[in-house]
């Protein structure tokens, strides 16, 4: 054979064998395969959570034809509609359309459809409805449904699901599993299953895991369903033109993180800046489009195409607006309020009038639209458009059944079942420390669930309540009592979690069967009630989360509140505006208001906003801010300083230190040593103390029969914002809101009054950090403010919440009751008693 012959077939053979063995050399890969989806972008927040009180949004006009221009105000203003329920989702009766599962969406989402920036499902099952509102052209150009979403990597795409129903309609049943750079479904939406008005969303997942069965893998599976690529795809340009009356807020919607910009347009300049009737304006105009997650501006000049989840509000005369494409003649006659067409997805609401009184008079028109009378409570937390169904407020005793609290029987098959629910309290809840709640749950488990077992019930993430399942031959629970401390609740939304821990010997041996094929372990019937006992009701100060849940004190507030401006720019009145539009969220009316000054709010409530540096010294003094933070509060946090990501790497190498170090053992002594147990008097003392806590669940600090004064506060350098309200010790009701700039004021107070960090404001001052979050300063001491309808009843539960928190009076009141019993005892003696 000639030497060419031989290059050849070494070759060949090269070209064969090589694959082979680079396919040979590849390792086991559990993760899924990489498709060509598009990457998601990833959105800045997560969900969150708190809850207004506030009535349902109508139901959308029909579609018209042409634009109708603004109309003129009549002399009286119109009552508001009549709240219309949104059914909740019942089981879908027809099946999903098969999804196409490669087909890929490359436009833009014309509607938003998620509440915040990124929706997550953890554990084995998870439902979640809420409301979307749409009016007419909106519902009938919508043309496809797009889901952006990506899964954990231990999560069997064969065993797990998600399914996605519109007004009790299911549109979409897909596999879950984890994608490289996510997945997107694209899905034709059948005519009709959109409507105008309200529209229930619902998305049910159940995951299982890929190779572990036990109770601590549950922890390991999520689903994330992604706002930016989540939404409505309409079949032609967004209709941005057909919001007829302010019904019609609702269909504003939300941006890609949840959240809506009300853009104030002031041609005029600044001269509005000088009164309150724009703060009055936001409250109201987020009052009746039900905007729970809202960001205010102010701009000279308007959008020529506002992007979805943007109501652009110009406010001025006619002749301060003339240059605005599509302002009505009537402007000119009269007080004018609304829409004109814009290019984008939403329109442009008009507020005009010929003079400044013709467009108080349009503002006051908006207004009473949403008034309601002050301590008034409503009956329910409007929460459609981030949880259906709307959550009922709690005034006293009540018992409510799973059923009416949207729990539905539920059969499971896994390992940690889950049950949500929802109650409202109001602003002068006072139960903290006496009470009990009682679940009557309606349970079964079968015989495969072995001791070690339990339910246990979450309220607002904190564990309350442990029943352990002990039986080896399964049970039925028929009202099983279950008490549940009152010491997490908080004025404003609640969340209650029912959640059983099943452990079998199945589980240990981890046999791969289909979810499907498994039968059920444990059951939770509707049938089940909830029960509140009678509570304490009366305002407390500071609390700090009796603001953020309801509002309170301003919820009541007759008489405006001042509203201190550090300076009165446009930013600063951005910053004021978005507070007290939060405030009313939460209190469900409009905070009456009036622009203050500093020398006059001694014996008003006021609300301070501004930087801290504007503040005279007096203020902070009475606020108990230290006042060396006006100079030296940077609130330049870490990756601002050095332009990196705030950071840190766990496995890094600490720092060289001087001198010899001990190794981790001898360290470890040291610290045991020193501070556990240090020696002497002081090493006596805490050994007391930890014995009184593990004893009696008692600290030194519960026995202190008077408050300690409290420090001045100094905010931490990298904060950007504080939430404060003034001391018990004086009588000022004054809340500060701060920050070193006035740029982080506004930034930061848009990311503190989302629901994620809202909904855990409390103490007496919070202040925010982007890299870590809040931070809590609780009150050492509160002072009482009677409401309306004090009684005897409540003033005993009063005094038994107040003697449990403060166990000192407690112990001398009792002392002294036995004094005087046995004072009166020996003078009754005395007088009638045989003398020896």
């Amino acid at each position: 054979m000639s030497p060419v012959f031989r290059v050849r077939g070494l070759l060949l053979a090269t070209a064969i064998i090589l694959p082979t063995l680079a396919a040979a050399q590849t390792p086991f890969d559990m993760s899924p395969e990489r498709g060509d989806e598009p990457v998601i972008g990833q959105p800045s927040g997560g969900d969150t959570f708190v809850m207004p009180f506030d009535t349902l949004p109508d139901a959308g006009p029909d579609d018209t034809a042409t634009q109708p221009a603004p109309a003129i105000l009549p002399e009286a203003p119109e009552p508001p509609a009549a709240p219309v329920q949104p059914a909740m989702p019942a089981a879908p009766s027809e099946p999903a359309p098969a999804p196409k599962p490669e087909e890929r969406y490359a436009g833009d989402i014309d509607r938003f459809i998620l509440p915040a920036a990124k929706l997550r499902f953890e554990g084995e099952a998870g439902r979640r409805s809420w409301g979307v509102a749409l009016t007419a052209s909106q519902a009938r150009r919508a043309r496809e449904l797009v889901i952006a979403r990506n899964s954990s990597i231990y999560v069997a795409p064969e065993s797990s699901s998600l399914r996605i129903s519109i007004n009790d309609k299911r549109v979409f049943e897909g596999s879950l599993a984890a994608v490289a750079d996510g997945k997107r479904d694209t899905i034709d939406l059948p005519a009709g299953v959109l409507k105008a008005g309200v529209n229930v969303l619902t998305f049910e997942i159940d995951q299982r895991h890929r190779t572990d069965c036990t109770i601590e893998s549950t922890y390991e599976l999520w689903t994330d369903i992604e706002s930016p690529g989540t939404g409505l795809v309409y079949a032609d340009a967004p209709p941005g033109n057909d919001f007829t009356t302010l019904d019609d807020l609702p269909a504003v919607g939300f941006a890609d993180d949840g959240t809506t910009t009300l853009r104030l347009v002031l041609p005029g300049g600044n001269r509005m800046l000088a009164g309150a009737d724009l703060l009055r304006l936001v409250q109201a105009i987020a009052l009746r489009g039900n905007f729970r997650q809202q960001v205010v501006r102010i701009e000279p000049t308007a959008l020529q195409s506002p992007p979805p989840g943007t109501l652009q509000i110009a406010v001025g005369t006619a002749s301060e607006l003339a240059t605005l494409p599509g302002l009505p003649d009537q402007a000119g006659a009269g007080p004018v309020v609304g829409f004109i067409g814009t290019g984008g997805a939403t329109p442009t609401l008009v507020i005009s009038g010929p003079n400044q009184s013709a467009v108080e008079a349009a503002i006051d028109r908006i207004a009473g639209s949403v008034a309601r009378p002050a301590g008034m409570i409503p009956t329910a937390v409007d929460t459609t458009p981030w949880l259906l169904p709307t959550v009922p407020i709690l005034t006293g005793e009540t018992r409510l059944k799973f059923s009416e609290l949207a729990v539905p029987t539920t059969e499971f098959t896994g390992r940690r079942s889950h049950s949500d629910f929802h109650v409202a309290l109001p602003s002068d809840f006072y139960a903290e420390a006496y009470g009990e709640a009682t679940i009557y749950l309606d349970a079964a488990y079968t015989d495969e669930v072995i001791p070690g077992s339990h339910i246990d019930v979450y309220v607002n993430g904190y564990i309350a309540a442990n029943t352990p399942l002990t039986s080896r031959t399964g049970d039925i629970f028929r009202h099983l009592p279950i008490s549940v401390a009152l010491t997490h609740f908080r004025p404003g939304v609640n969340r209650v979690t029912v959640e059983a821990v099943l452990d079998t010997e199945a589980d240990a041996a981890c046999t791969p069967v289909k979810s499907d094929d498994m039968p059920a372990r444990f059951a939770i019937f509707d049938t089940s009630e909830f029960e509140m006992p009678d509570f304490a009701r009366i305002g407390r100060w500071p609390n700090l989360a009796a603001l953020a849940g309801a509002g309170s004190p301003y919820d009541r507030a007759v008489t405006p509140v001042q509203v201190v401006l550090g300076r009165e720019d446009p930013a600063t009145y951005s910053a004021a505006a978005m507070l007290l539009t939060r405030l009313a969220i939460s209190a469900d009316r409009i905070v009456p208001a009036a622009i203050g000054h500093t020398q006059a709010t001694n014996t008003t409530p006021s609300i301070f906003v501004g930087t801290l540096n504007q503040f005279p010294a007096t203020i902070l003094a009475g606020m108990g801010i230290d006042e060396a933070a006006q100079n030296t509060w940077t609130g330049q946090s870490a990756r601002e300083v050095t332009g990196l990501p705030f950071d840190f790497d766990p496995l890094a190498s600490p720092p060289a230190t001087f001198g010899e170090t001990a190794g981790t053992e001898g360290v470890y002594d040291r610290w045991q040593t020193e501070l556990v147990n240090p020696s002497g008097v002081r090493g006596t003392w805490l050994a007391f103390e930890n014995w009184l806590e593990r004893t009696f669940e008692l600290s030194l600090s519960s026995l202190a029969l008077m408050s300690a004064t409290e420090p001045p506060f100094y905010p931490e350098n990298r904060s950007t914002l504080i939430v404060a309200e003034s001391p018990a010790s004086g009588d000022q009701t004054w809340t500060l809101v701060a920050s070193p700039t006035t740029e982080a004021l506004v930034d930061s107070l848009a990311e503190i009054t989302t629901r994620q960090y809202w909904s855990v404001v409390g103490g007496r001052i919070a202040s925010y950090d982007a890299a870590s979050g809040l931070t809590i300063l609780p009150a050492d001491s509160q002072r009482f403010i009677l409401g309306d309808g004090f009684s005897l009843q409540n003033l005993r539960l009063v005094a038994a919440n107040w003697l449990s928190i403060n166990i000192v009076g407690y112990a001398i009141g009792l002392v002294l009751l036995c004094a005087v019993l046995g004072i009166c005892s020996s003078a009754l003696l005395s007088r009638l008693g045989r003398r020896s």
